[in-house]
């Protein structure tokens, strides 16, 4: 999901079942510059999450209709980034590092210490921030490496259409060179990968038996034109300068 809230709101939740402290509470917060939402009913909280959407909460553990517990996880659920801090009385202390581990930042013991929840919230606030910029980074960072990769398959396949194109310039350069074997390097190229694809080779591998086959007469074009255009029979000398256009098209190949 897309969460809504981009860290730099002051959002505060109240949800406890005693009016009288949600009413304190939200006093003492409205007073500092928060933007302060105080219900009574736990059901209620977990219906005005989209609406209001804190950035902490401030939760009492015992509650009538859901227990903090269970509204811990449908926060959790809608935005794992909200910060959650707990009130509890001194006899369920010891649930406190159950609900930590569930996700809850922090929890207060009742009765309240008001400038202690203040540095609760500062805390909540800071950890928060620090998780939405660290998912900004992992975000931007992820775009980058997208961007790049997209660059650079742009790139390669624009090399390897320079590539086949060149093959391509390549095989007509020696058709046009020895115009009495016209189509022969295509037609060699086309069999050759028939031949080799019938044996099981395919994709990268097939692919440079394909070019290879195309370019196996390339060493033609060191050839004397003398010796590639005479109508007559070739001497034995002329025979062996013939020969060794497979050399030269390895040595053209290898540079």
């Amino acid at each position: 999901m897309s969460y809504p809230n981009s860290g730099s709101t002051r959002n505060i939740l109240v949800v406890d079942d005693e009016p009288e402290i949600v009413a304190c509470v939200c006093e003492f917060l409205t007073g500092r510059g928060f933007n302060v939402l105080g219900l009574s009913n736990s059901l209620e909280a977990a219906s005005r999450l989209g609406s209001f959407r804190p950035d902490v909460c401030i939760l009492d553990f015992r509650m009538p209709e859901r227990s903090g517990a269970e509204l811990l996880e449908t926060i959790k659920q809608y935005d794992f980034r909200i910060e959650v801090i707990f009130l509890t009385a001194q006899n369920e202390a010891s649930v406190a590092v159950d609900l930590m581990r569930r996700g809850a930042l922090d929890f207060l013991l009742k009765p309240l210490e008001l400038n202690q929840l203040l540095l609760s919230i500062s805390r909540a606030l800071e950890h928060r921030r620090l998780i939405i910029e660290n998912e900004n980074y992992r975000f931007h960072l992820e775009q980058l490496v997208l961007e790049q990769t997209k660059a650079l398959n742009q790139a390669l396949t624009g090399l390897e259409q320079v590539y086949s194109a060149t093959l391509d310039a390549l095989s007509m350069a020696l058709d046009f060179r020895d115009q009495s074997t016209s189509g022969h390097s295509r037609r060699v190229a086309e069999l050759t990968a028939g031949a080799a694809s019938a044996m099981g080779i395919k994709d990268a591998a097939l692919v440079q038996i394909e070019h290879g086959a195309l370019l196996h007469d390339i060493g033609k074009l060191k050839i004397p034109d003398s010796i590639l255009w005479k109508p007559a029979k070739l001497t034995e000398d002329e025979w062996k300068i013939m020969k060794r256009h497979a050399e030269y098209g390895f040595e053209f190949l290898s540079n």
